[in-house]
């Protein structure tokens, strides 16, 4: 396939698993399927056993930071207590003001269960929900912030080797969502989260569906029906085309 890009096998960046780009007359490798190079935050087999979707107020502490807004209301950065140590979150946070807004609650609520049920380095993990002052939706932290305004911002930094870096860890968090019979149906740079320039997770899950185990498609809107077969999800990075599930 034209797009997909050669990779040189002699060489690997700073976190010790990708490739740099390939060199003429070298052989390529194709890059490793590996999404242990993470730790997942309930790693420790003690918080994995307390882990529930509805979290305590008092295990939450929230900054006056926004990391941003949207139709649900904003994000703010906040800490949450674990049993054995404290880790950086985000934090939606949803204030209804009308009946109206419900519908953004009910989408908030079906992201939050979409969400707990995922664990995968490279897709944005849900800690739990939060009702106390507001709807809070609790998250990993990506620092670094949507791919979309990350690109731009940094052009003349961002190497190909950097690109398709990126771009793997992408089609990983597909992949794991595919093996667990999800269809994220709003792929988009907005939707990849950075932690840092080399690694991206997947985020916004209030477009996704769950398929159950026996069904080949998905239909949209009860009208177009897509053969899971035949979906090319395309990640588009200054014309690099990449994805094929």
């Amino acid at each position: 396939m034209s797009h997909w890009l050669k990779l040189r096998p002699s060489a690997a960046n700073s976190d010790g698993y990708t490739p740099e780009p390939f060199i003429a007359g070298e052989k390529p490798r194709i890059l490793p399927m590996d999404t242990s190079v993470y730790d997942s935050p309930y790693s420790d087999p003690e918080e994995i056993k307390d882990r529930k979707v509805f979290l305590k107020r008092d295990m939450l502490l929230i900054d006056e930071v926004d990391l941003g807004a949207g139709n649900f209301g904003c994000v703010k950065k906040g800490v949450y207590k674990m049993k054995r140590r404290q880790i950086d979150v985000a934090i939606k946070m949803l204030k209804l003001q009308s009946d109206s807004e419900k519908a953004i609650r009910d989408e908030m609520m079906k992201e939050a269960e979409i969400m707990h049920q995922l664990d995968n380095p490279y897709i944005v993990r849900m800690i739990g929900l939060c009702e106390a002052e507001c709807l809070m939706l609790v998250m990993e932290i990506a620092s670094a912030g949507p791919l979309n305004k990350f690109l731009p911002s940094k052009k003349d930094e961002v190497s190909i080797s950097n690109v398709a870096e990126l771009m793997h860890q992408v089609s990983l968090g597909m992949k794991y969502l595919e093996e667990h019979n999800f269809v994220h149906r709003d792929l988009a740079a907005r939707n990849v989260l950075l932690v840092n320039q080399h690694y991206a997770k997947i985020s916004d899950f209030g477009l996704s569906k769950a398929l159950a185990v026996d069904n080949n498609y998905y239909t949209v809107m009860s009208l177009i029906r897509i053969e899971m077969e035949t979906i090319f999800i395309t990640f588009l990075i200054y014309t690099v085309y990449i994805i094929h599930m």
